[in-house]
């Protein structure tokens, strides 16, 4: 087995190295995709339709404790259905001001989705989780920069085989 290590080291760096890098180009993917959605959710958001709902949690983070996050969940009817959300604002979680305005048994109103009424916020239109895009076309920027730098690397590979033979 050592033998084999030695042997392959070079690809199995290589290897654990691409695993890595493809890992967090998908995770970086992810939190792109989430945001771009939650964004274009907020912009929709404007022209939904809306309903009273009322908060049925507020709990505040505690400074300086391991102890649970903050969180505000809200609840609200929509043709008979009961849902519960706790999205305030798309693509964010929660401020401290939102702690304050949104206490428990508080009536709020609630703007969802028409098409998934499941999808819901209490203040439409407003995004402001703007790094995972920024970072996102960062990354693809210098993937696509990556890319092209092989496929130069390739072609030049290939232009000197070819010279080569001639």
């Amino acid at each position: 087995m050592a033998n084999f290590i030695q042997r392959h080291s070079k690809k199995l760096t290589l290897t654990l190295i691409a695993f890595c890098v493809l890992a967090f180009l998908f995770a970086m993917m992810y939190a792109f995709h989430y945001t771009w959605t939650s964004r274009q959710n907020a912009k929709a958001s404007v022209n939904w339709p809306h309903t009273a709902g009322i908060v049925v949690l507020c709990r505040k983070p505690v400074a300086y404790d391991s102890g649970p996050p903050g969180r505000i969940e809200y609840m609200y009817k929509v043709d008979g259905v009961t849902y519960c959300s706790d999205v305030i604002v798309f693509g964010e979680g929660h401020s401290s001001e939102h702690f304050g305005i949104y206490t428990k048994d508080t009536i709020v109103t609630v703007t969802y989705d028409p098409e998934d009424a499941s999808t819901s916020a209490l203040e439409p239109g407003k995004f402001t989780n703007y790094p995972p895009i920024v970072f996102g076309f960062l990354l693809l920027f210098c993937f696509v920069c990556c890319l092209c730098y092989c496929v130069c690397r390739l072609l030049s590979g290939i232009y000197h085989t070819v010279a080569r033979k001639i």
